[in-house]
């Protein structure tokens, strides 16, 4: 990420900085909102390679302000190890390899169905 915008000067006083400084700020949100967008990819294939994991399904990322993303999935598991173990090492992967520690994760037996609700 590159900061433009704090040592140089554009000629200008008074209210052309000021609207510069914020605009900059909502580049600053737009770009950590489309950078936590691009992650989903990577993290589902890393969550699925997690072991004890057999499906990852519902999984959001998302910035709630600068510097704090959030993350929230359901995973599906193989019953190869207690839930446990799979929440800590879904956990360990959110954090370690990605950098998000706001994580909430919703573990389900192979086979469970959620009702039908409206959004």
């Amino acid at each position: 990420m590159s900061c433009h915008s704090h040592g140089h000067s554009h000629g200008g006083h008074g209210h052309a900085g000021h609207s510069n400084s914020a605009a900059n700020r909502q580049r600053l949100l737009l770009t950590l909102i489309l950078a936590a967008g691009y992650m989903v990819p990577e993290m589902e294939a890393a969550l699925i390679a997690t072991p004890g994991v057999a499906e990852v399904h519902d999984l959001h990322v998302w910035t709630i302000t600068s510097g704090m993303d959030s993350v929230s999935c359901h995973i599906v598991s193989d019953e190869s190890l207690p839930y446990d173990k799979v929440l800590q090492s879904v956990r360990d992967v959110v954090i370690e390899r990605f950098s998000i520690d706001h994580v909430t994760i919703q573990i389900e037996p192979e086979g469970f169905e959620e009702p039908d609700t409206p959004v």
